[in-house]
Parts: C-alpha cells; structure tokens; sequence
C-alpha cells in the first residue's frame, strides 16, 4: 500500500513545477493535465477488465508498474511538447488505477475487512506524503536544482513496486467479484451500465 502510492506521490504534486521548470507554458502544462484527465476517464474500466476476466490481479500490478516505469523513463528525456504529452499521458493511464487496484487486492484478502482496511488504507495516505521528504531535502541542499528529480524518485518507486507485485497474494481473474457478497453475476458492460446508472 505504501509503495503503490508512494509512486504516484512522488510525481503528481510536483508535475506541474517540473513541467513548468521545463519551459512549458501554463496553457502547454493545461493541455498535459487534460489529456492524462481524459486518459483517466478510460484506463481504470481497462485495466479493471483485465484484473476481472484475464490476469491475476497481483501479476497486473507488476504490467502496470512496468509500463508505468516506461512511460516515465521516456518522459524524463522528453522536451517537446508532444513527446511530454505522449508520455506523461502514458504514465496516468497505467499508474493511476493501481491504486484502486490495490485496494481492491487489499480488501479481499484481510481476515476482517470491515475492521482491518481502514487502518491499512491510511498507509496509503502516508505513502503518498512520504516522497515529498526527499524532494524538499534534494531542493533544500541544491540550491538551484529543478524537479526532474521526482521523475526518476517515481520511476524508482514503480520499479519497486513492479518487484513487490510478485509478493503479492495470488489473485485469480474475477476473485474480488465473486467473494463480494454485494456482487452479482452480471457481465461486464451489464455491470457497467448499472455502475454509470447509480448516482452514488
């Protein structure tokens, strides 16, 4: 838990700095965050498909880290702006729903998930704070240093986590949705039609 948010944690709230280090107008850097928004729109009905009928939710994550990690390493030599939107879009796409993911591998396995997936969610929540440390440490000592820095913190911490999945419980295609006692036996766009339909 620590891990998966700490890689998103790293980048997002830098981003903007780091693009902006980079030359980038504010319309340019608008441009980028819309376009991984967009990308957001769609991803995590993909990899979810993927995690629900074809691979094992604990190898997904190692897929996703991986070409998180990727798209992270290209976008670190990227400084035109289609390049940066290519890739930085790349990266949202694959990172942001593992976090989601995860919960999803965390809840099915506690003893007690009522009870036990609050206190685990809140390490989450530290792994996303705890990147900003090094970052502030990297920026106080090095006086004139930019934000490419947190690009290769992030890539680092998705290698990691690519390496951590494989420790991860074994979760077989569709095993969150059969031992959630809430879920039924819809099919996929079925069950997406009534998860567009509710307004909760």
């Amino acid at each position: 838990m620590v891990m998966q948010y700490a890689a998103g944690g790293a980048l997002y709230p830098f981003v903007t700095l780091l693009l902006w280090d980079r030359g980038f107008t504010v319309a340019e850097i608008s441009l980028v965050l819309l376009s991984g928004s967009a990308a957001l729109l769609v991803s995590p009905f993909f990899w979810g498909l993927l995690a629900d009928r074809f691979i094992p939710l604990n190898r997904l994550f190692a897929i996703m880290n991986g070409l998180a990690l990727g798209a992270l390493i290209a976008f670190g030599q990227q400084t035109r702006l289609a390049g940066v939107l290519l890739t930085l879009t790349a990266f949202f796409a694959c990172y942001q729903p593992a976090p989601m993911l995860i919960n999803a591998l965390s809840y099915r396995h506690l003893a007690n998930p009522h009870e036990q997936f609050a206190p685990l969610r809140a390490w989450g929540s530290l792994g996303w704070i705890l990147p900003s440390l090094p970052v502030f440490l990297w920026l106080a000592t090095n006086p004139g240093a930019n934000f490419e820095f947190v690009v290769w913190l992030s890539a680092g911490l998705c290698l990691a986590m690519g390496a951590v999945s494989f420790t991860l419980p074994h979760t077989p295609p569709g095993a969150v949705r059969r031992t959630d006692p809430d879920a039924t036996q819809l099919g996929y766009w079925a069950g997406l039609r009534r998860l567009l339909r509710n307004p909760s």
